[in-house]
């Protein structure tokens, strides 16, 4: 599906009218407490034996007083570090113990007007879980500990955070709203708050924001899952029934308004670690009261907003891949504005090339483009491809009804406590558009388009964001309002929706034949096409509007001439702009709307792929695709001419920024300066051939017969039989069998590179890397999961809560097999320079001490736990099978069998051998940017 079905799966669950005809989900059971605590519990066997545990707030950054910049995402933080019932981080270990992971499962997250905590995918099947669940969000609602001790502990991380966090957009964003939001109490709401305020408010502040605003009036809970609804229900009634109403005094909770503008207000701002500039017209309009969100126009109008978010996309896109097109991307988007809920905005965002002058042209041909829908409309050709997928694809959620995911119920009953967005069930949404959608009409869109801009042009903010250098001019708040009007007044011609009606296929395939079928004793069926084709099937049920396919062959990039292997990452770029066949991409999007068939064609370093997904009713389409992207990748001059111009002006605005400095010294401290490590870079790209790299496209799928093609899902054999003789069993075949060859070796020996790089924000940005040789096979892939996990824990605990210096630490260890058989620890995070030497320290330490003593055989039953969770969760999964299938091919196992039995085979003293390996006989490299002076 294309555009308007991307946004089906969020919209469709949302938008409906309640009154009258329609009713909540009767699924869904909601309640309200005496003490007005919220709750919405429904049970839900995707997947099965787990649920999930949300408590939603709506409180957030907004509520703090100017004191308090940073309390309610401290507060957050706080709730993972001690509560009544579960001391310390009892709770994190509690929940680690029985496979709930901290940061994947157990998070959080603080914004202006709400903070909501998960935890997502428990076990029901362990014992007490479900008690233990209910007692956390209970917790947190009412009995957190925040002891001064674990208050002052918690200062240091945050501070660490806001480091890690403060680039170039969030500081464009913190410079912003005091302009944009002038006059509101938005001004300064920023949650990470104000760090002066972090590091040395008094915690008895804490405390009083948490007893004002944590209260069950402004609380509601959500549990979902394999679970009985009325056990749960009476649960919550004895759990949460401790916890007081709030005083009748109880502060009011506020929705703070936005102040409308008779005057455009404009914002110009620059960082020196921008890449480039971007440019932001917000229309203001008052958002729809919470109580009137069942109104018949309101469920109109956010399909209109995602009708026009779609068709002005496809009018920009189109101009974006011609020759020296104007801008970069251009897009409209309709919601909060910025960061306020009581005011509405359509967006339109341009990112603008970066030489002077751009910024007024990429500002220009976005609003041009808006202009034109404004005077003449969106045509009626777009309004009925955008009506047509959007009923097939509300049609199709239907046929998996009773196979959504729990995650998706708890994200709509979550939006229906803060929001009040309205819950009903899937069958009715369906069956008013059903009725609806055919009785609207292009006009009506217009119209409405045309009613979000006020005649006298109020309510209008513009914001500019761009690099800070020594070149490039910005324009004054003067400039863009004259830019506004001036295109304003321009008569602009009408869109002309153009729609090719070539045949698809170049030419019509001529069949080849299945030479054999047979089936293993696992279930799958092995077919060998006339050319050599392999193909693997794995029938499911776990979804009845989901097949996958994915072709593979080994070669990749490792085979381009060493002269072009730098442009590999370009050649996968050139194929995503191009199209199929005899359609450039734009005409694909317009072809192929309401058909659920996608596939994606790339070149990885060591093999090349086309991997692609459908509905059963679209396969023959899915297998048009494929035969075209082995066979016609589709030749736009314009498109990759485009491609190389926005390549070009990213280069160059990329050269000397610190993410690109630090990413080309990791490279070349690892791989050393060869002709496999040389960057692209903007002054060669001209001298890239276009027919050149289409035909090392073509090279790499050249022979069919090196391909494996691997199918699971709902698959009708009769039908699929004739689409492979046809579209696949026709491809040519070579019989060249050819295989990649190592490229990027580790160079041996440990060393290390620590430079100075300024920076905005003062930082270390670090990576440690250990390596060296060892077997690879699936155990010790499961042991390298162990290990990265083991000190993935080990350095939450010493770096980030005992040391303060690091916000999180991203540590992982891996097998790998190309270019050569090693075991890897890869450690990576920033720190306070201040920090820096420490921090390394206890990265050294971890492993060393793990290596010599084994790690914690409770760290390690937690890893377990957490895999065999995901494994029981991922054999229900299409995608799961599909990277078994993958593995097989890849590697000669089958690792869905005895999965658990390896994983519980594996102990500590095997851990403890694996990393002793990687010390003892390996090498360590560090890489550290860090900014001068900050010492």
């Amino acid at each position: 599906m294309k555009n308007v079905l991307s946004l089906v799966l969020l919209f469709c669950s949302i938008f409906i009218i309640q009154a009258q005809d329609f009713v909540q989900d009767k699924a869904v059971r909601v309640g309200k407490l005496d003490n007005g605590l919220t709750y919405y519990i429904r049970h839900n066997q995707e997947p099965k034996e787990r649920a999930f545990f949300y408590i939603a707030q709506k409180v957030g950054a907004i509520q703090e007083d100017a004191d308090q910049r940073g309390l309610a995402h401290f507060l957050e933080h706080m709730a993972f570090n001690g509560t009544k019932n579960f001391p310390g981080t009892g709770l994190r270990s509690y929940l680690e113990k029985i496979g709930v992971k901290f940061g994947a499962d157990l998070n959080a997250y603080t914004a202006v007007d709400e903070t909501v905590y998960n935890i997502d995918n428990v076990p029901t099947t362990v014992n007490g879980a479900i008690d233990s669940c209910l007692l956390i969000l209970h917790d947190w609602s009412h009995d957190l500990t925040l002891s001064d001790k674990d208050i002052e502990e918690e200062r240091g991380v945050i501070h660490e955070e806001w480091r890690a966090r403060n680039n170039a957009s969030q500081r464009m964003n913190e410079a912003m709203m005091p302009v944009i939001m002038a006059g509101s109490k938005y001004e300064d709401a920023m949650p990470i708050g104000n760090m002066d305020i972090v590091m040395h408010f008094e915690p008895q502040t804490l405390r009083n924001y948490y007893t004002k605003w944590y209260r069950p009036d402004l609380q509601g809970i959500v549990i979902v899952g394999d679970i009985d609804v009325d056990e749960i229900e009476e649960k919550i009634k004895t759990i949460f029934a401790d916890i007081p109403a709030p005083r009748k005094d109880a502060a009011e909770r506020i929705y703070y308004p936005v102040p409308d503008n008779k005057e455009p207000i404009v914002f110009i701002g620059s960082d020196q670690e921008l890449l480039s500039p971007t440019v932001t017209f917000y229309f203001k309009y008052d958002a729809p009261a919470r109580d009137k969100k069942n109104s018949r126009q309101y469920l109109i109008n956010n399909l209109y907003n995602n009708f026009i978010y779609g068709m002005y996309h496809d009018h920009t896109r189109d101009i974006a891949q011609k020759p020296n097109a104007p801008f970069g991307f251009a897009f409209v988007r309709f919601g909060d504005f910025f960061i306020a809920k009581t005011k509405k905005a359509l967006a339109l965002t341009v990112s603008c090339l970066s030489a002077n002058g751009d910024i007024e042209k990429g500002t220009v041909g976005a609003l041009r483009e808006l202009f034109r829908v404004r005077q003449h409309g969106f045509t009626q050709t777009e309004f009925d491809r955008y009506r047509h997928d959007m009923l097939v694809g509300l049609n199709n959620l239907l046929k998996d009804k009773d196979k959504r995911q729990s995650s998706r119920f708890v994200d709509e009953y979550v939006r229906n406590f803060l929001d009040n967005e309205p819950i009903p069930s899937l069958e009715d949404e369906v069956a008013f558009w059903n009725e609806t959608l055919p009785k609207l009409n292009v006009d009506g869109l217009n119209d409405y388009l045309n009613s979000i801009f006020a005649a006298d042009d109020r309510n209008i903010v513009i914001a500019v964001t761009a690099p800070q250098n020594d070149t490039l001019k910005l324009p004054s708040q003067q400039d863009m309002i004259d830019l506004y009007h001036k295109v304003k007044a321009e008569k602009l011609e009408p869109y002309i929706d153009q729609v090719s009606n070539l045949p698809f296929l170049p030419a019509e395939p001529k069949a080849g034949k299945i030479v054999s079928e047979t089936t293993d004793k696992d279930g799958y069926v092995n077919i060998v096409l006339s050319n050599g084709v392999k193909v693997i099937i794995k029938k499911t049920d776990f979804k009845n509007d989901e097949i996958l396919v994915q072709a593979m062959a080994y070669g990749g990039l490792s085979l381009l001439p060493v002269e072009t292997y730098k442009y590999g990452s370009l050649l996968n770029m050139m194929v995503g702009v191009s199209g199929w066949g005899n359609y450039n991409f734009s005409d694909m999007e317009k072809k192929f709307i309401g058909i659920n068939a996608d596939i994606n064609a790339g070149i990885s370093e060591n093999y090349q792929s086309i991997a692609g997904s459908c509905s059963p009713k679209d396969i023959k389409t899915l297998f048009e695709k494929m035969h075209a992207a082995f066979l016609y990748p589709h030749k736009d001059e314009n498109a990759f001419t485009a491609l190389v111009d926005r390549l070009k002006r990213s280069l160059k605005d990329g050269k000397d920024k610190p993410s690109t400095i630090y990413a080309d010294s990791l490279s070349r401290t690892l791989y050393g300066d060869t002709p496999y490590t040389e960057k692209m870079d903007a002054e060669n790209l001209d001298k890239v051939d276009y027919d050149q790299l289409l035909k090392l496209y073509k090279e790499r799928f050249a022979d069919a017969s090196n391909f494996t093609i691997s199918i699971v899902g709902n698959v009708d054999m009769d039908s699929l039989r004739p689409h492979l003789e046809k579209y696949i069993a026709s491809l040519p075949s070579t019989n060249k069998k050819e295989v990649a060859k190592p490229v990027l070796k580790i160079i041996p020996g440990s060393r290390s590179c620590i430079f100075e790089q300024e920076e905005e924000t003062p930082k270390s940005t670090i990576t440690v890397l250990y390596h060296a040789d060892h077997t690879f096979d699936f155990r010790n892939q499961l042991m390298a999961s162990m290990l990265g996990q083991a000190l993935t824990i080990l350095y939450t605990k010493t770096i980030r809560e005992e040391a303060g210096a690091a916000y999180s630490v991203g540590a992982s260890s891996s097998a790998e097999y190309y270019p050569e058989e090693k075991a890897m620890v890869k450690v990576r995070f920033t720190t306070n320079p201040k920090s820096q030497e420490l921090a390394v320290s206890l990265v050294d330490k971890g492993l060393q001490d793990i290596a010599s003593e084994g790690p914690e055989k409770a760290d390690i039953d937690k890893a377990k736990e957490y895999l065999l969770k995901v494994y029981q969760s991922n054999l229900t999964l299409n995608r799961y099978w599909q990277y078994v299938m993958s593995y097989q091919w890849n590697h000669g196992v089958d690792i869905s069998k005895d999965y658990a039995a390896i994983v519980n085979d594996i102990t500590a003293k095997d851990i403890q051998q694996f990393a002793r390996n990687i010390m003892e006989n390996g090498d360590r490299i560090a890489v550290i940017m860090t900014t001068p002076g900050a010492k």
